[in-house]
């Protein structure tokens, strides 16, 4: 009987072990894509021009669109600032969305069904003055949480995973 009742509680031990194990592994998983999937998002605003011609005036992107995928020629907000708080709420020009595998669902203010990663960027000058030298760019990746606890739509089932931060200088073309 003693024997049997140590069984039963180290098998209950064991399964919540493997439950732990588990959501630590779908949490490292998560975080894993979201990295990536910023890093690939960083990189697409890095490659948008920003320089100098030889005759020292400035070259920007304020065309293309970054939130489609692949980024599309115009129609967009390329390199423009981004308004106050787009790492805060859905900022149409200023955030896409992925679904599990990473695949590019769409854009605009509002996540489409399927939806597993919301990925918005902020774009701001270094200093206050009308033509920057280096831009700061910031990405974040937001995950959905308990599916089905709240509407896609509901802050609530959004869970903040990783912000990477980045800069793109000007520099003579």
């Amino acid at each position: 009987m003693v024997a049997l009742a140590l069984l039963a509680g180290s098998l209950l031990l064991v399964a919540r072990v493997m439950t732990v194990a588990s959501r630590s592994a779908d949490v490292a998983r998560a975080t894993t894509a979201a990295t990536m999937l910023a890093g690939q998002k960083l990189e697409q605003l890095r490659a948008l021009a920003f320089a100098f011609t030889v005759d020292g005036a400035p070259v920007d992107d304020r065309e293309s669109d970054a939130s489609d995928w692949p980024g599309a020629v115009t129609g967009g907000r390329g390199l423009s600032l981004s308004p106050p708080g787009t790492l805060a709420a859905n900022t149409t020009g200023f955030v896409d969305y992925l679904d599990g595998r990473g695949q590019w669902l769409g854009h605009g203010s509002s996540p489409p069904a399927g939806t597993a990663f919301v990925r918005r960027w902020s774009i701001e000058a270094d200093a206050a003055s009308s033509e920057p030298v280096t831009l700061v760019l910031r990405v974040g990746v937001w995950r959905r949480g308990l599916p089905g606890s709240w509407p896609i739509s509901d802050a609530r089932a959004w869970i903040a995973v990783v912000l990477l931060e980045g800069a793109k200088t000007r520099r003579a073309m």
